[in-house]
């Protein structure tokens, strides 16, 4: 028993919790629930069950019932199902039957676009549910990792139907300062321009046209994720529509997904330009960093990286949900008689307290004592160092690493590396080779902490980052 921390929003559930605190599955053996339901006959589809259903049924669908939470009635309402707080309560309850543990009481993590009438509604879900609540903390504040003392921060995530961009303070205190939304631009409309895209260049190579016959449909958009989660690569991903008998393949190349998006892209660069703008006096902004969805938008890290002198850094996927279960304890003499206290600022975590500021900044790096310094991997630790861990099957003369069995399957030659960077441990994955940390697909470069696992290979290979105490320590 113990406490469990959501990251709502409806491109996403996710849930932390457990000891070590961790990413949990709550979803088909995956860690997020999207905010999808699907009203049949005689079943109700929700989570990952209704996406991969919603392009079968597309009358049936529901992807709204997170943003309009209200009890307004649905417009086509069920025996079972009458509005959208009803559908919300359905999916929460069906996200807590498929975690791993129960709990003493919930810590939410909310996004932007949920007002005061909408977390009402919230806190009303969760008591019909029997769930204590124990508060409540923006998204991007619970999110946010500290980078220095003072400059401010600007937070990116892409949520089904909007897109959220935050502007935070840090200073002994993380506070958010402003937010932006950009509405009906979010990951439902981006997937729908980037299955049109791919589906003109279908007609111009094959002359079929996958969004003709619902199954391809659905079969575009199933493999157009797995595309958007580890990145179509320089030569291209290749996909396979079948119907009937007849099968029809396309490669896709990166082009083909940042043009779809560029004028997403350049409303989300508009919006970071005028908050780094708004910035008090001469504190410019010290970096930008993206939820793990706004990571997955075509084009995008590489846009904003070019548009400022500042640093863009990818928050693993669970950021939000991690971060408020850090918080919990915050909430103890919080509560109020009646609902839950929202946070809007915080505290620095244990682990960003000993981040130099920008007077220190050419000091030696220092990793906080809780960061990994080895990674272990059957019963063997190795160390972290500024010299990449490679990680594969076939390492090269020059490579220090950890070498898996070419008895396992899908491990590349070199899969990924680990090594010290800015004193921090940074997880690189190298191959298109699925490679997981606590169960969330990875790709690119992911911050690590003390007692993840990473896992890769078929059957499955664990290895975890570990903090080994000096016997020379203080």
């Amino acid at each position: 028993m113990g406490t469990i921390a959501i990251e709502l929003s409806d491109a996403g559930v996710l849930a932390a919790g457990g000891d070590p605190p961790r990413v949990l599955e709550v979803d088909q053996h995956t860690t997020e629930s999207p905010g999808y339901a699907v009203q049949l006959k005689k079943q109700l589809l929700l989570g990952r069950e209704a996406l991969e259903q919603a392009r079968l049924h597309p009358r049936q669908v529901n992807n709204r019932y997170w943003s309009q939470l209200s009890t307004n009635p649905l417009p086509d309402k069920t025996a079972t199902v009458r509005n959208y707080a009803e559908l919300a309560f359905a999916h929460l309850n069906c996200i807590r039957d498929n975690l791993p543990e129960s709990a003493d009481d919930w810590v939410f993590a909310v996004p932007g676009y949920l007002d005061e009438t909408k977390l009402a509604i919230l806190l009303g879900v969760a008591n019909e549910l029997s769930v204590p609540i124990k508060g409540l903390v923006s998204g991007a504040v619970a999110a946010i990792r500290c980078t220095t003392t003072r400059q401010p921060m600007i937070h990116i995530d892409v949520h089904l139907h909007c897109v959220e961009i935050t502007r935070l303070q840090q200073g002994m205190q993380i506070v958010l300062e402003k937010t932006q939304v950009i509405p009906e631009n979010g990951w439902h409309d981006l997937t729908e321009l980037l299955a049109k895209s791919l589906t003109n260049e279908f007609v111009k190579s094959t002359r079929f046209d996958p969004l003709h016959v619902a199954s391809t449909e659905q079969q575009l958009h199933n493999q157009l994720a797995t595309i958007l989660r580890k990145g179509p690569g320089g030569q291209g991903f290749p996909i396979e529509l079948k119907t009937g008998r007849t099968a029809y393949s396309l490669s896709v190349l990166p082009q083909m997904l940042t043009a779809a998006t560029s004028a997403l892209r350049d409303k989300i660069k508009n919006s970071v330009q005028l908050l780094a703008n708004q910035s008090v006096g001469d504190q410019c902004v010290a970096s930008v960093q993206l939820s793990h969805r706004a990571a997955m938008v075509p084009g995008l890290r590489d846009d904003l990286q070019s548009l400022l002198d500042f640093d863009v850094e990818e928050l693993p996927a669970g950021a939000g949900a991690m971060g408020a279960l850090q918080l919990a304890d915050s909430f103890a003499n919080e509560r109020a008689s009646k609902g839950a206290a929202l946070f809007t600022s915080r505290s620095r975590h244990p682990e960003e307290q000993n981040i130099a500021g920008p007077a220190a900044s050419t000091s030696a790096s220092h990793a906080p004592d809780d960061d990994p310094t080895h990674l272990l991997y059957k019963d063997r630790a190795y160390p972290i160092e500024t010299q990449p861990l490679v990680i594969g099957t076939a390492l090269t003369p020059e490579d220090t690493g950890v070498v898996i069995s070419t008895q396992v399957g899908n491990v590349a030659a070199r899969h990924c590396s680990v090594l010290r960077e800015n004193g921090r441990p940074v997880l690189e994955v190298l191959a298109s080779n699925e490679t997981f940390v606590d169960g969330v697909p990875a790709s690119g470069r992911i911050a690590l902490v003390t007692g993840q696992c990473i896992r890769l290979g078929d059957p499955p290979q664990n290895l975890r980052p570990i903090f080994v105490v000096s016997s020379h320590g203080a």
